[in-house]
């Protein structure tokens, strides 16, 4: 199904969605870069650990400290096998159903270049519900950038979530965002353009604009490629269950201007996926 909104859809912002498109949208990303890279460059996805990726509270979030064990058995599949095992021929294996302790893992995505020792390129975050609250993801997310902004590797941010709080290299970033309206952000910077002074390449968006074309910068004496986010976002929509599992019948949260609920409102009814009030 083709995507609603004409840019973002904010009803996949919600927690019980968002983790499905957070790792889609950086895969269909992956599959658009790679074709674009200069030889011994190649994309991959890496994950780590975050407590809250589904959007909630750390504190909120409990993990088991025992695994859970089950066994039981199989039952036959017909009535040979059935004979069998009641005269004592053949036995039922056991079948083991295990629940082990694991903390949620989200995705991030890297480019590298084969050629020097698989040396980081750049780093393309796609932010997180507990990436904007307070709390060990953020800071886990902020001492990453620090790292990252300390080396020669070059960092992208995307923010396409309207909650919480911008991290974007800088708080000048969630001032500038919120002073021009912006819904969403895409933050980018060069490891090239790092000197006494921080320079950011900011690309702000609200939920009525297309997703941007970014430059996606790489090493000298290599250009940029180019992410096509609306064609990734398109791709990410139309292969996922979307249509499906986004509340398009219920309020959003956060909510949006009167004036861009109404547009909201107004487009979900002309797409079908709302009825008349």
């Amino acid at each position: 199904m083709e995507p609603i909104f004409p840019g973002m859809d904010p009803y996949i912002e919600a927690p019980g969605v968002w983790p499905d498109f957070h790792d889609a949208f950086l895969a269909y990303a992956r599959e658009a870069l790679q074709p674009l890279l200069p030889g011994g460059y190649y994309a991959v996805l890496r994950a780590r650990e975050e407590i809250g990726i589904a959007g909630y509270e750390p504190e909120a979030v409990m993990f088991p400290d025992v695994a859970v064990k089950r066994t039981e058995r199989q039952p036959p599949r017909d009535a040979a096998r059935e004979h069998r095992v009641a005269s004592g021929t053949a036995t039922l294996p056991e079948r083991l159903v295990i629940a082990t302790k694991e903390k949620p893992r989200v995705n991030f995505l890297e480019i590298r270049d084969a050629s020097s020792g698989d040396r980081l390129v750049t780093l393309i975050e796609l932010l997180s519900p507990s990436n904007k609250l307070s709390g060990p993801d953020r800071e886990a997310f902020q001492r990453k950038q620090d790292e990252v902004l300390a080396s020669e590797a070059n960092w992208m941010e995307v923010d396409l979530l309207r909650g919480g709080k911008r991290i974007g290299c800088h708080r000048s970033v969630d001032v500038h965002c919120r002073k021009k309206g912006y819904d969403y952000s895409v933050v980018v910077s060069r490891a090239s353009r790092r000197g006494p002074k921080l320079e950011i390449e900011l690309y702000g968006f609200r939920v009525r604009d297309p997703l941007p074309i970014v430059s996606v910068p790489l090493f000298p004496p290599h250009t940029d490629v180019d992410l096509d986010m609306r064609r990734v976002f398109r791709r990410t929509y139309e292969t996922g269950p979307y249509p499906w599992i986004a509340r398009y019948d219920q309020p959003l949260d956060p909510s949006l201007a009167p004036d861009d609920e109404r547009w909201v409102r107004e487009l979900l009814e002309a797409r079908g996926a709302v009825r008349r009030s």
